[in-house]
């Protein structure tokens, strides 16, 4: 019974929203979110109810040239809102749309 004492106690005293959100201290996400993502559609298919559509989009500029990463994006066919599933293949494997579809 101490706990839910010294949580009741918190929150009456005004301290029961818990401790600050920590600070982002791993991502500069102003860094990573400031260059325009410039995003297209490569292509567009659909199977069954689902639409998967194959982007592009600007990650960085490396030395002048930029470098763009391709991903699947999938969602409900007249979908107006979320869900969605987007598959990005990281490392050495081949991107495939088996994920988003199944």
């Amino acid at each position: 019974m101490f706990i839910p004492l010294v949580l009741a106690g918190n929150f009456l005293l005004g301290e029961g929203d818990g401790p600050a959100p920590a600070a982002e201290t791993v991502f500069d996400l102003k860094a990573i979110l400031a260059p325009p993502l410039r995003a297209r559609t490569v292509k567009m298919s659909a199977k069954g109810d689902i639409v998967t559509e194959e982007v592009r989009f600007h990650s960085e500029s490396d030395g002048g040239k930029d470098v763009e990463i391709f991903a699947f994006f999938s969602y409900p066919r007249n979908a107006k809102s979320l869900p969605a599933f987007i598959w990005n293949q990281g490392g050495l494997g081949q991107a495939s749309t088996y994920w988003n579809r199944a």
